[in-house]
């Protein structure tokens, strides 16, 4: 109510020299009463409004309004405590019609309308328009501003809606409502990542909020940060909550965290054997894993008890692939067998799964062509996803194929949507810089810049398929200036630096890494591998590496790493054995891998196989050919002399 009004008709009161009466609610008989018609119901309706009385209130307000009906102040005050107590539809009814409302009237009335206009459609245009007027009068009201911005997003504007709440959330510190609110209107104009952001303080403790978390989750999938998502999931998951483990198992599965996720499962596994889903879940991650000897018995027992399950048939195959390095053969086995139940509908969902996993395998086994005609069956490119032009790319890739590789991505592009067109676009640019069109580079700009971070992501991989390491640290810094909770930017960051040659600054922001993640075992295995390349806190480097082994027993890439690190130390037996171990389970195709078992075996004094090995990591390309060339130059050198 306008304050000067409200003290018009107080003064009224002390200028009669009226006395409160001597018990609450005690009022002098009606003949007694000198006051003006209304004042006296209006002054005892104020008084139980403010002690909570809201039903007396709301009976004090009404009468008053009926013993002086002309007189504004008193509906302005009963309407905006309508309005207050969630009674818009009365609030109105007191309020319309009234040509000579005041400020406050207009506000309470915009209000009032603002709130029904949620519950009847056909109100939004009327609301729109007592909004804007009262908002035109005063624009510092947030109540106002909040429920303006509520109209526009019902009125199907979010944009508007968003300006406003953001415009309102700089000048306060805004309550849950006010930021889920605008992380939903962010979400709605396609910017899910900073919707995740305004939403992050209401997901953790003290302040956590179920509606937030809800939120924070699909927004982080949303934008492309499908591993956080489920790492924050799995931190405010009770331990009876079962089915919220395997979802957050399914989004660090599908966030490239297979490892974490694993453990989820089990824990699922320890209260439920029987679950299907965890059972199925538990097998695919240990495909996942490169665990094939133990993912296989589990999937041949799933599969007889569902043997039309693509899931299924998809993970056979690839445990008899061997992720490229088994028995072809039989993978595409299930693999046709797996096209049979899906080609009916070639632009299924299930169709393309199929296909793009058939192409992965065929191009892991050195068949680009077969690759490519699996990718010719996709019925529905838009349905592929971001899978789609990475296969591609790679089928052209294996043979350094760079023009035709670009001029195939240029050709997919347009059958993409949209927000799918930046991976191809990034591969383009790649495969053209590749074939020596220095300045296709400049179209990168475009992506660095992008709100969305699998745009930058790209770009970022781009650099480093490039092997730009400076411009790459610098990028990735600014990246993650932009989008702090992605990890996987100080991975990246982290190894520009080491690539670039500044291994004490890559330390720390790998051991950053690991503090904030304790379970990162791609970090572990970096670190603990870069200090045994440089022969430095080798203790220490094997502590991470055994660790990182520990948690993925079947990956080549960390048994290299453990192999390594013995040898640094001096312990040659042991070198072998971890570094035989990586060669068997795949290693044979990685220059570095067999590079390293050759050097060892040249310590252990056992030339020919050193030589073997050595030449074959030079056939194939490896980190270091120089180093290799030095070390095959010494076998000749060692046999001319005993010659």
């Amino acid at each position: 109510m306008n304050p000067l009004k409200l003290f018009v008709l107080l003064s009224l009161v002390t200028g009669v020299g009226w006395a409160a009466p001597s018990s609450p609610g005690e009022f002098p008989p009606a003949e007694e009463r000198i006051l003006p018609d209304g004042l006296e119901m209006f002054l005892r309706a104020r008084r139980l409004e403010n002690e909570g009385e809201i039903r007396d209130a709301v009976e004090a307000y009404a009468e008053a309004m009926e013993q002086a009906p002309d007189v504004n102040e008193i509906r302005v005050a009963f309407g905006s405590m309508l309005v207050d107590i969630g009674m818009p539809q009365r609030a109105i009814g007191v309020l319309e019609d009234r040509e000579d409302l005041d400020w406050y009237g207009k506000r309470a009335l915009a209000l009032a309308l603002g709130q029904m206009a949620t519950q009847k459609a056909e109100l939004l245009p009327k609301a729109k328009t007592a909004l804007d007027e009262a908002v035109a009068e005063r624009s510092d009201d947030p109540n106002l501003q909040l429920t303006l911005a509520t109209v526009l997003s019902a009125q199907g504007d979010p944009v508007e809606a968003e300006r406003i709440m953001a415009d309102l959330r700089r000048g306060m510190r805004g309550s849950v409502r006010m930021e889920l609110f605008h992380a939903q209107l962010l979400a709605q104009t396609g910017r899910p990542g900073e919707a995740a952001e305004v939403v992050a303080r209401c997901s953790q403790p003290p302040e956590a909020v179920d509606q937030c978390r809800d939120l924070r989750v699909r927004t982080l999938v949303a934008s492309g940060r499908t591993g956080v998502a489920g790492a924050e999931l799995a931190e405010w998951l009770e331990p009876d909550d079962l089915d919220g483990h395997l979802r957050a198992a399914a989004l660090l599965m599908d966030g490239g965290r297979p490892d974490r996720a694993l453990g989820l499962v089990r824990t699922v596994l320890a209260k439920e054997s029987d679950s299907p889903r965890a059972n199925q879940m538990e097998a695919m991650l240990l495909v996942e894993l490169d665990r094939f000897d133990e993912a296989r018995p589990r999937l041949k027992t799933l599969l007889k008890k569902n043997p039309d399950s693509i899931e299924l048939l998809l993970g056979l195959a690839w445990t008899e692939a061997a992720g490229g390095r088994g028995d072809i053969e039989k993978a595409r086995g299930f693999l046709d067998r797996a096209w049979e139940l899906v080609s009916v509908d070639a632009a299924s969902s299930a169709a393309t799964r199929v296909c793009l996993n058939a192409a992965q395998l065929e191009v892991r086994a050195g068949h680009p062509t077969a690759a490519r005609e699996w990718l010719d069956r996709v019925g529905d490119v838009g349905s592929a996803g971001a899978q789609l032009p990475f296969l591609l790319a790679e089928t052209y890739r294996v043979n350094e194929d760079w023009a035709k590789g670009a001029a195939a991505l240029l050709r997919l592009q347009p059958q993409l949507v949209e927000s799918l067109r930046a991976p191809a676009l990034a591969l383009e640019i790649e495969f053209r810089m590749k074939a020596g069109d220095g300045g296709a580079i400049a179209r990168l700009k475009p992506l660095f810049e992008s709100e969305r971070f699998p745009d930058v992501l790209m770009a970022l991989q781009v650099m480093q398929s490039l092997e730009r390491w400076d411009a790459l640290e610098e990028r990735s810094a600014e990246a993650l200036e932009r989008f702090p909770d992605e990890r996987g930017l100080a991975f990246i960051r982290a190894t520009a630096l080491e690539r670039g040659g500044r291994l004490d600054e890559a330390a720390v922001v790998f051991e950053a890494i690991l503090e904030a993640d304790p379970d990162d075992v791609d970090a572990a295995n970096y670190l603990g591998y870069m200090w045994a390349d440089a022969g430095k806190n080798l203790d220490r480097a094997l502590e991470l590496i055994r660790f990182a082994v520990e948690a993925r027993p079947g990956n080549a890439a960390f048994l290299d790493s453990l192999g390594w690190v013995e040898y640094r130390l001096g312990r040659l037996d042991e070198a072998e054995r971890w570094l035989q171990r990586a060669v068997d389970l795949g290693g044979e195709g990685q220059g570095t891998v067999v590079a390293h078992l050759g050097e060892v075996l040249l310590e252990l004094g056992r030339d020919d196989e050193a030589q073997r090995w050595l030449q074959h990591a030079l056939d194939i390309g490896c980190e270091d050919p120089d180093h290799v060339l030095e070390l095959l130059d010494r076998i000749r050198e060692q046999r001319r002399q005993v010659e």
